[in-house]
């Protein structure tokens, strides 16, 4: 695999194949599925984020930051293929044109994971419109198996609620998810200014029979980019 930036990792299988995890190769894959998760964080500056939000506010249509995450994870799962992959048996694997979000939704319940459709063909104001959607709807009512069946991935911000860092649980059917902590402020040296800048953690969850350290590290790399370019 490709060390240079941004570079997008090769799938030697197309969209829609169901493979083996043999075909796979990678080394944990013999592993049992609850023993083959690990996690892996980094930390991200959101001026960028943050300044589309004031100056959407400006125009008293902000984005709100999870829907530019959603449309930064989708961009970034094209690019990382196995990431979008699922399960279909615990030997076999199915890869997707498509990158559909389950996107955690609190409500008066718990914890509500109502899945996001084509991620990565969506606009960031489609994408804000709908988690707004959802956020309403989940105040009054429990999601149907088939409004929470179908993702591709997992998306779990808690940063509303002050949370730094945390894991998220992986669903039995993905190869991964991520968990995004509260935006707080640090000081930064750069050249010879120091300089306040917000940072949050973003804590990805793999499935080590599909996805190597290396491989979840370069996914990361690739969020912070468009999380800095955003």
């Amino acid at each position: 695999m490709s060390e240079e930036r941004g570079k997008k990792e090769a799938n030697p299988f197309g969209a829609g194949e169901i493979v083996n995890l043999d075909a796979i190769q990678q080394p944990y894959r013999t592993l049992s599925p609850e023993h083959a998760h690990f996690c892996m964080s980094a930390d991200m500056n959101a001026a960028a984020m943050l300044d589309k939000i004031h100056q959407g506010m400006e125009e008293e249509n902000p984005p709100s930051f999870t829907a530019m995450l959603l449309h930064i994870v989708g961009k970034s799962l094209l690019d990382f293929p196995l990431l979008n992959g699922t399960f279909v048996s615990e030997t076999a694997l199915a890869f997707h044109p498509h990158v559909h979000v389950a996107v955690a939704i609190d409500s008066p319940s718990g914890l509500q994971f109502p899945v996001m459709a084509d991620v990565n063909a969506r606009s960031v104001s489609a994408l804000h419109d709908d988690i707004k959607r959802l956020t309403e709807e989940a105040k009054n009512r429990r999601f149907s198996e088939e409004e929470t069946s179908g993702a591709t991935f997992t998306v779990v911000n808690l940063g509303m609620f002050g949370i730094a860092q945390f894991n998220a649980v992986l669903h039995s059917s993905q190869v991964a998810a991520l968990a995004v902590g509260a935006i707080a402020y640090r000081l930064v040296m750069t050249g010879n200014r120091i300089i306040n800048l917000p940072f949050f953690t973003a804590t990805l969850t793999c499935d080590a029979r599909v996805i190597d350290a290396a491989m979840a590290a370069k996914f990361l790399q690739r969020v912070n980019e468009l999380v800095e370019e955003e």
